[in-house]
């Protein structure tokens, strides 16, 4: 049978009762509980039309991650011209100098020299330079380290050592609640670029607590940034088709950065999880054998000028 502390049974309720919330969150609410109560397999298959490895698969998750485990996870829309193929060639081009002796690239040069369009480039870096702050600096964050988007929002202070450009990562956040990690693998530490750090020392200056909070001091929600802020940015760059669209996509474009870097798979393990660490075709990529540390330099010519 499936433990739950009071908090997290009173807050499943909540979902579960919710006529507001995804189909989706109030479906896992409703599974979880039904485990909680002793419930079977089949009967809850039957109950809530469902499979057994369903079930099997968001008690894992659960037992693993706590209420953050419960967060949905889309992997389909429809293909858009920067494919994780195209943002890897990107990013390889961009660890190479200009063939003319320039200094950097400019995004008109870089599409020619890889035969894309302008905006294709454009598209790696203009959502995070639209977004205002905080969501400008939690965009960056996720897109340069991979981290999910409960673990940004369960960020304090305290967890950056910008001198050492590093963010360690100890708990979650889900439905601006803070989750205590279940597992000692979920807590782990992040290089990131000197370009992010000293964004980031700018950004959070003399403030205390939660870098990403309401105004009630409370941990922004997943679902509201994904709905409020994300979506209309993406939309403002020209995509259109946002249904499937989350934090998720930041992710995914790390992954496909660290594959093209050369990162090896602990460090894409570490960063990203089993799961999201394989390549586009499903296979754990075993060529590399670059650091932590030197990824995080690579991401300082993949992301820079963000905040021009």
């Amino acid at each position: 049978m499936l433990k739950l502390i009071p908090e997290q049974r009173e807050e499943l309720q909540r979902w579960a009762q919710s006529r507001t919330l995804p189909a989706g969150d109030v479906f896992r609410a409703r599974l979880i509980l039904a485990l909680a109560d002793g419930t079977t397999y089949r009967e809850i298959a039957r109950t809530l039309k469902t499979s057994l490895p369903t079930i099997a698969r968001w008690k894992m998750r659960f037992e693993r991650d706590g209420l953050a485990g419960l967060e949905g996870r889309h992997h389909g829309s429809k293909p858009r011209a920067a494919t994780p193929k195209v943002q890897a060639r990107v990013i390889r081009r961009v660890q190479q100098k200009p063939e003319d002796g320039s200094t950097h690239w400019s995004c008109r040069k870089l599409a020619s020299e890889l035969g894309l369009s302008k905006s294709t480039v454009q598209q790696a870096r203009d959502v995070i330079r639209l977004a205002t702050e905080p969501y400008r600096s939690l965009f960056w964050i996720i897109a340069e380290t991979g981290i999910r988007g409960g673990e940004v929002c369960g960020l304090f202070v305290e967890d950056m050592d910008l001198p050492r450009q590093f963010i360690h990562v100890k708990r979650s956040a889900w439905r601006a609640q803070l989750q205590t990690p279940k597992t000692g693998n979920a807590v782990r530490s992040f290089p990131i670029s000197p370009a992010l750090a000293v964004h980031l020392v700018a950004f959070i200056g003399d403030r205390t607590g939660l870098i990403f909070a309401t105004r009630t001091g409370k941990p922004l929600d997943n679902y509201n940034v994904v709905t409020w802020i994300l979506k209309p940015l993406l939309k403002q760059i020209g995509i259109e088709d946002t249904k499937y669209m989350g934090l998720h996509a930041f992710r995914h474009c790390n992954a496909s950065a660290l594959d093209s870097m050369g990162a090896p798979m602990r460090v894409r393990m570490d960063r990203l999880g089993p799961r999201t660490a394989r390549n586009d075709n499903g296979l754990y990529p075993c060529k590399c054998r670059r650091p932590q540390t030197d990824c995080r330099r690579a991401w300082g010519g993949f992301l820079p000028n963000l905040t021009g």
